[in-house]
This record gives structure tokens, C-alpha cells and sequence, in this order.
């Protein structure tokens, strides 16, 4: 076995590891929830019919790309924390390591974001039913669910490279989960032509979020793949200033 799949295999298997995976795994349906019941977005769902209050809900849990953002740091940070990063620099080269970590965060994040996005169409049948009203999924579903899926797949590469700049999982949480709840969500509302050309307005475009002045899903996926790419690139070179690679 070479030294790269060996090294991602490694990984997979410390991502998949530990009692935070399940607490950290829940953001994929606990930040949905939270913009859902605080936006009071089901206090209007007795005033439209099923279908509209489908293409209303179910969009909004590509919002639980932020958790596979977080957890992308986090295949970073923790092992930072720990110092068994200096263990996997002894093992293989860093890019090797940095490479391993950036597939590996990009793999959890399809995971996360597929189990998410079942668990959200369950939530959202669930919170259609308490309002009197049916899931209605036609064929619109499945470019929605590609949509989840990259963008989960894309926010955990991108938090990947942040935590290798940042290092610290305290920094990653204030970068990854609160800053996008203070400014990124006001922006959404109220300076939509600038956010959407930023990360979380990618998301939600690429989610197919009902918000006038969203990206369509291909332009939102093509903004989201350049800000990893910068992430990425970020993160490498701040890898690269302190081994000297």
C-alpha cells in the first residue's frame, strides 16, 4: 500500500473515531432547525399549499454544510491540539499529510451531507405534517439533492484549509459557525448582490434556497469551488511558512 492511501485510509479511520463525531455530525440538522424555527419560516406554512411549503423548507438544509465546514477544521485542529499532527509528519511528507486531510474532509463532507439531507426531508415532512400540509417531491429533487451534496463536500474542503491556517479549534468555531450567523445571514437578507458571491450565499444558491437574487446552482457552484480553492491555497501556504516545505 503506498504512502498516500495509507495515510487517507489513516485518516478515515481518525475522522470516523471519537465521541464528537456524532455531536458534531448533528449540525447537518441542527443548523437547519435553528434557521427554520428562528426565521419563523413555519409560522407561514398555513398560508400556502403543500407544494410551495416543500420548495420553501426542504431547501434550506443545505444550510447544514456549515457542520461539514466545522468538521473539516476539525480533521485539522483536533490532531493540532493533540499534537498528533507532528505523528503524521513523521509518517508520511506534508503535502502527503495536507492532500490526505483535504480528501478525507471532502469525503466526510458527501457523507455528512447525504445523511443530512434524508434527515432534513424527514424533518420537513414531519414539520409539513404538524401544519396540515404533505411532502411533495417531484423532479426537482434531485438536482436539490446534488446540490446538498456539494456544497457539504466543497464547505469541508474549504474548512479544511482554514484550519490549517488558523490551528485552533476555538478560532475555527468563531470562522465557521458564528460569523456566518452575524454577518453572513443579515447579508443575506440585506446585501444579497455581495453575499451571494460570497461563501454562504454560494450554499444557498447552490442549495436552490427560494431567495431572490440567489446565483443559479451553476453559478453558485462555480463561486463556491473558487473560494475552496482559495481556502485550500491559504492553508497550504500557511503549512508551507511553518515546516518550510
Amino acid at each position: 500500500m503506498s504512502v498516500p492511501v495509507r495515510q487517507i485510509r489513516a485518516d478515515v479511520l481518525k475522522a470516523l473515531s471519537g465521541p464528537t463525531l456524532l455531536t458534531l455530525s448533528s449540525l447537518v440538522i441542527v443548523v437547519p432547525l435553528l434557521i427554520v424555527f428562528m426565521s419563523g419560516l413555519v409560522d407561514g406554512l398555513a398560508f400556502v399549499g403543500s407544494a410551495e411549503a416543500t420548495r420553501t423548507l426542504l431547501p434550506i438544509g443545505v444550510a447544514g454544510s456549515l457542520g461539514c465546514a466545522f468538521y473539516g477544521s476539525y480533521l485539522v485542529t483536533r490532531d493540532d491540539y493533540y499534537r498528533g499532527m507532528e505523528r503524521a509528519f513523521l509518517m508520511a511528507s506534508p503535502r502527503t499529510v495536507f492532500t490526505s486531510r483535504v480528501v478525507v474532509a471532502a469525503l466526510i463532507g458527501l457523507a455528512f451531507s447525504t445523511a443530512g439531507f434524508l434527515l432534513w426531508t424527514v424533518a420537513t415532512a414531519a414539520m409539513l405534517r404538524s401544519h396540515d400540509r404533505e411532502l411533495r417531491i417531484g423532479a426537482e429533487v434531485l438536482p436539490l439533492a446534488m446540490g446538498n451534496l456539494f456544497a457539504g463536500a466543497l464547505a469541508a474542503a474549504i474548512g479544511c484549509g482554514i484550519g490549517w491556517v488558523v490551528r485552533n479549534y476555538y478560532v475555527a468555531v468563531v470562522v465557521l459557525l458564528i460569523l456566518p450567523a452575524i454577518i453572513a445571514a443579515p447579508m443575506l437578507a440585506r446585501l444579497r448582490d455581495v453575499e451571494r458571491f460570497l461563501p454562504v450565499g454560494a450554499v444557498a444558491g447552490l442549495g436552490g434556497v427560494k431567495m431572490d437574487g440567489l446565483l443559479a446552482p451553476a453559478g453558485a457552484g462555480l463561486v463556491l469551488a473558487g473560494w475552496t480553492v482559495l481556502a485550500l491555497a491559504a492553508g497550504w501556504f500557511a503549512l508551507r511558512r511553518r515546516r518550510q516545505v
